[in-house]
């Protein structure tokens, strides 16, 4: 048997090439996040603040981990309510992530304008928050 140091065991071809995909989209995502803290109050020109450190903290760490389960955001967008959303759409079925200005989290799930469910999520539970989401859509 020969024994390998372990800081030899690097990924290599396929594996590597699907790290560095991994590592470039998650990149993208979180850069896209923080270009919204540089907003404006009144972005949306109907009052909206631009999110703040209170919901940018834990959308990243969202983010993150919904990079882990493989269950990314369609869109990362601001909240006219004041905060960041991230937009999720599978066939019919649509989620929302919602971070707030105020520490709320919340998980919007429809598959039409009648058939709404709005969940509330403190912060300590954002794990499951991001898994109520991913299972709804299918993706985990």
């Amino acid at each position: 048997m020969i024994d390998i140091p372990s800081r030899d065991l690097r990924p290599t071809g396929v594996a590597a090439a699907r790290d560095h995909q991994h590592d470039a989209a998650l990149l993208r995502d979180l850069q896209a996040l923080q270009s919204l803290a540089a907003l404006e109050p009144d972005w949306d020109t109907y009052g909206a603040e631009p999110p703040n450190s209170t919901a940018l903290r834990p959308a990243r760490d969202a983010l993150r981990r919904l990079h882990q389960v493989a269950c990314l955001p369609d869109t990362i967008v601001p909240s006219v309510e004041g905060g960041v959303a991230f937009s999720f759409v599978n066939g019919r079925k649509h989620a929302d992530i919602e971070f707030t200005n105020d520490g709320e989290v919340f998980v919007i799930t429809s598959t039409s304008a009648d058939d709404v469910v709005v969940q509330e999520f403190a912060l300590a539970e954002l794990e499951e928050a991001v898994g109520s989401a991913c299972v709804y859509l299918g993706r985990q």
